[in-house]
């Protein structure tokens, strides 16, 4: 039953990091209730349980019948999943919680790099808010702010210096994730992010015979190494 309510949480932090990147892509407030984007028709609770809508209603509106994009079920799976796994590594407490918080910024993060190649603002910003907040209950504030400076000054460096190679939604987002694990955790993240990153690109230049200098999203690299340092060390 724990590992249930674990999994439903994240289920809806995956749900909620749904709403949240589709909202800031498109200028609407992060707040407002949720709505069909196709007949705008505003969604009931029945029409919002993770996973479970979307496959009850065959990954369509209710209302009007056209499709529901399959990003939205993803996220839910995936934070689902993740949830679990901290779950059983943190068991229940303030750690898995502020890993649940992480999860479903970074998710949304991931899906607005994808889409547009950006991060916003608004991400960074509530994913900062938490790690101070988080960093102050625990009483961490000097070990949070390290962590920062390790993952945030490397990209602002290399944004620098190449412009058109790093995002500075990258480096906020970097520096944001970095309040929650204190600088050895975030060390480790960006080093998995950048190894990571490195081998996807080496890999399509050779499936696709591309050169360096095609962009590519790194958000998710930077998600994929934040979460593996939350669920795994």
């Amino acid at each position: 039953m724990e590992l249930v309510f674990a999994a439903l949480s994240g289920g809806l932090a995956g749900s909620y990091a749904g709403a949240l990147s589709y909202r800031l892509l498109r200028g609407e407030p992060a707040r407002r209730e949720s709505r069909c984007p196709a007949c705008s028709h505003r969604l009931g609770l029945i029409d919002q349980v993770p996973v479970l809508s979307y496959l009850a209603l065959r990954g369509r509106c209710r209302y009007c019948g056209s499709k529901v994009s399959p990003r939205y079920i993803a996220v839910e799976i995936a934070g689902a999943v993740l949830a679990a796994l901290a779950w059983l590594k943190y068991g229940p407490g303030v750690s898995w919680l502020a890993f649940l918080v992480l999860e479903s910024f970074l998710l949304a993060a991931v899906l607005t790099d994808l889409e547009s190649l950006t991060i916003p603002d608004g991400i960074c910003f509530r994913t900062a808010l938490a790690g101070v907040a988080l960093a102050v209950a625990r009483h961490a504030l000097p070990d949070a702010m390290a962590g920062a400076a390790v993952a945030g000054l490397p990209l602002l460096t290399l944004a620098l210096v190449r412009p058109d190679g790093m995002g500075g939604g990258d480096v906020k987002l970097a520096a944001a994730a970095g309040l929650f694990l204190g600088p050895l955790g975030a060390a480790y993240a960006m080093l998995l992010a950048s190894v990571g990153a490195v081998l996807f690109g080496l890999l399509r230049r050779a499936v696709k015979k591309v050169q360096f200098k095609e962009v590519f999203p790194f958000g998710p690299f930077l998600a994929g190494g934040f979460i593996f340092m939350g669920v795994v060390l």
